[in-house]
Parts: C-alpha cells; structure tokens; sequence
C-alpha cells in the first residue's frame, strides 16, 4: 500500500492548459518541495507589469502594447521589490516568445481633440499653434487636454495644418507674409 501511495507522486498536473516550456528537473534527479520542476506556457497569453505604489491604476484601465490596445484585467494586493503588479489578458497574439520584454503604455486619461506634436505648441501668452490658411500663417489659442512625450491633444480641433519647429520659429512664421508650403502627409 506505501509503495502504491509513492506512484501517485509520480503524476505531475497542472492547473493550466498549455505545453511544457523549460525543464528544470531530469529524470534520476531529486525535487524539493517549492523547487520548479519546469514551466508550463499557456494558450492563454497574459502579461504581468509592475509599477510604483503611488501610481493610479485599475482594472479596466487601457493600455497600449506593441501597437495593439489593451486592457489591465487584474491587480496583484502582493509588492515585490517595493512595486505593485498588474495583469494583462492578451486579446491579440503578439507573436513574441514566451518571456519576451515588451513596453506598456498605460493610458490615464482619455480626451477628444486633435492630436499634435508637441513641436507644434508654442508657449507665449497661454499656448498655441501656427495655422496655415491660404498662404499665411496666423496664430491660434489652444487648450492642451492631455500630453505625453511625443504628442499633445488640443481643442478646439482643427481641420488645417499646423507648422511644426522650435518656438523661435514658430513665433516668427506670421512676419513671413504669404509663404507657399509643400505638405508631408504624415
């Protein structure tokens, strides 16, 4: 009956569906307990980030990954190495392998407007932008609503151009009078 009972030790499950990754233990070799004995890779791909405590996040909050947007699907209450953790269920196949490093962008704030490069803000008596409009360029007051490193949003919206350059240029473009421009349509 003893040596019966030591066989069902022998039966390694696991809670999860998916194909054994690395194999830690060999055949012949000792386990203990709390040692990995191999790592199993889900169908179901999750990402796990960690971040500060005093930053504000939530289930349901968007992200962006890789292009593709995303939602946090779960909170971890546990810090580890003084840092909190969030969980991520996959929506779209990244196609990355297992323990690839990504970059998450969590989004904090959600705005309508237009969205600009920051290049394109000019910062003298409240903000604003260079519209162009039949050969000139005429400055415009804007509100930023949200901003990152790359790109601001700002209303009211605009359905022209807008010039893009250093502050000092940008102040200068209205003195040009009637300038003809050649368009980059990014």
């Amino acid at each position: 009956k003893a040596k019966e009972n030591l066989l069902t030790y022998t039966k390694i499950l696991s809670p999860i569906d998916g194909v054994v990754g690395t194999i830690f233990i060999k055949e012949g070799s000792l386990s203990a307990p709390s040692k990995p004995i191999m790592t199993i890779i889900s169908d179901e791909k999750r990402l796990i980030f960690s971040y500060p405590p005093s930053t504000l996040v939530k289930v349901g909050q968007k992200v962006k990954v890789a292009g593709f947007n995303e939602e946090i699907t779960s909170i971890y209450q546990n810090a580890k190495n003084s840092l909190k953790s969030a969980e991520i269920l996959l929506q779209n196949d990244l196609q990355m392998p297992s323990g690839t490093s990504v970059n998450i962008k969590v989004l904090f704030t959600s705005k309508k407007g237009t969205v600009v490069p920051i290049n394109a803000l000019l910062h003298d008596d409240g903000i604003s932008v260079m519209v162009y409009e039949e050969g000139t360029f005429s400055k415009q007051k804007v509100r930023v609503e949200a901003s990152d490193d790359e790109f601001a949003i700002i209303s009211p919206s605009l359905d022209k151009p807008v010039a893009l350059g250093s502050e000092s240029k940008l102040s200068r473009l209205p003195t040009l009078g009637k300038v003809k421009v050649v368009f980059d349509e990014k």
